[in-house]
């Protein structure tokens, strides 16, 4: 029996971006929705939503980020001295008696993948300072929840950041948190660990690809985010290894995905309705990806601009 380390990571750190969003080839860039900024700012990009005299500001985050990257928080921090309230991003909650439904029944890990991916794993497991034999009674489904969170808890990035640092600026500030929308991805993950081991075996592929990108191009990543340029963190960021992408193999983590980019414009019209202004806290290629979140609130009258002040 494992820990519930994994699951509890990956499930309660934030809303992953959704796997739609990812471009094929990790080195492809990302199509934006909002001007694709090149030349590096001084902070992270967000957005003013307007409408019919109701305003809304967005920070668009990623997750996850360098452990310890410098950021400039000015600018949030002047926007957080005029807004109510800082709505949270939304989570993936459930709770899950595992069993034993993560074994692998008696099969070798490494009997089941190429010779190339048990290669990639055994060094990506080395790298993340975990024994390379550490997997090799689980499904290779749940090997890839555990790299994903082994990225995130023994790797150079987080998925704690930059929330925690947001949340103590809106203390700082007297502002309000409410929460964002949320899923139960409990019957998902019972239905993603009862796939054919093949289909986990392709899971596990684009997981160990993932994380390949987040270890040599976190850095890269980071700096993009933090300076507002969208192009490189579109070629550098496109990979992802997050609990909704590996849950989106299945039905219900797909159902979960389709009604993603639906529940954050809810949410930012419900918030259009409360008195006074609020900042939300979204994943940037969610929000701000072609065909995703900006275009959908264009649609409906909603005024999209760069804050800048």
């Amino acid at each position: 029996m494992p820990s519930l380390r994994a699951w509890l990571a990956v499930a309660l750190a934030g809303w992953a971006s959704q796997a739609q969003a990812q471009p094929s080839d990790p080195h492809e860039p990302m199509a934006w929705a909002v001007p694709e900024v090149v030349v590096q700012a001084s902070a992270p990009r967000f957005w003013k939503l307007t409408r019919a005299g109701r305003t809304v500001y967005v920070l668009g985050i990623i997750n996850p980020m360098p452990k310890q990257l410098p950021w400039n928080t000015a600018p949030v921090g002047r926007v957080l001295a005029k807004v109510d309230r800082l709505i949270l991003p939304p989570t993936l909650t459930g709770t899950l008696a595992l069993g034993e439904t993560h074994l692998s029944g008696g099969r070798l890990l490494d009997d089941e993948l190429p010779a190339d991916l048990r290669g990639r794993l055994q060094s990506l497991l080395q790298r993340l300072g975990r024994n390379p034999n550490s997997l090799q009674h689980d499904k290779a489904a749940w090997a890839a929840i555990e790299l994903e969170s082994d990225l995130r808890t023994a790797g150079p990035v987080t998925g704690r950041e930059p929330l925690n640092t947001l949340r103590h600026l809106a203390h700082d500030h007297h502002v309000q948190e409410m929460a964002g929308p949320h899923h139960d991805v409990a019957p998902a993950v019972r239905e993603y660990l009862a796939q054919p081991e093949d289909k986990g075996v392709e899971i596990l592929a684009a997981a160990v690809k993932a994380v390949e990108n987040q270890l040599d191009h976190h850095e890269q990543i980071g700096k993009a985010w933090a300076s507002g340029n969208l192009h490189d963190l579109g070629v550098f960021g496109g990979q992802d290894a997050g609990m909704l992408t590996l849950l989106e193999s299945t039905q219900s983590g797909a159902a979960i995905g389709a009604q993603a980019d639906r529940d954050v414009v809810a949410a930012v019209e419900a918030a259009m309705q409360l008195p006074g202004a609020s900042i939300m806290i979204l994943d940037l290629k969610a929000f701000a990806r072609r065909e995703g979140v900006v275009d959908a609130l264009r649609g409906k009258g909603v005024d999209v601009e760069e804050q800048t002040d």
